[in-house]
């Protein structure tokens, strides 16, 4: 993917005609949408994990679970 977007790129600063310029300026902001979405998503999960794991080492260290009270509050 880093391939097409590095393409796409240079094909932009090439000078293209105009329509061509843009169609390609789309194609490569899609790509670029496809990758944030795919960064996000994996953020999404790595706080989740995050999360967990920082709940169950509260547990452990002789916390209370509680649904109202976020764990980082003491």
């Amino acid at each position: 993917m880093q391939q097409k977007s590095n393409f796409l790129n240079q094909t932009m600063m090439a000078g293209a005609p105009n329509e061509r310029g843009m169609q390609t300026r789309i194609a490569y902001l899609k790509l670029e949408q496809e990758r944030l979405e795919e960064e996000v998503g994996q953020l999404r999960v790595a706080v989740q994990i995050y999360t967990e794991v920082v709940r169950r080492q509260a547990l452990a260290a002789g916390g209370q679970e509680s649904k109202d009270t976020p764990i980082w509050v003491g």
